[in-house]
């Protein structure tokens, strides 16, 4: 059986939405309203497959070789 993706996911996410992701992947889920700390971030998207991200994380240089090859969604909201 192969491997599910791994996806990083920066903040908290109703199960609408967070619940298919874990159908089909393994999650590392920072669950809170705060913004993820920069260390834990470039901890967990090393060997990531994918980063579900707020505008308020920084996609950078560092961040981007931490990861090595992933793919990237940035989630923003407009009031």
């Amino acid at each position: 059986m192969p491997t599910m993706p791994t996806v990083v996911i920066t903040r908290h996410l109703p199960a609408a939405a967070l619940d298919p992701i874990r159908a089909v992947a393994e999650v590392r889920y920072w669950d809170d309203e705060q913004p993820i700390p920069r260390s834990t971030l470039l901890k967990w998207v090393a060997g990531a497959d994918g980063l579900y991200c707020m505008l308020t994380e920084k996609i950078d240089v560092e961040l981007l070789a931490a990861a090595g090859s992933i793919a990237l969604a940035t989630v923003a909201v407009l009031t």
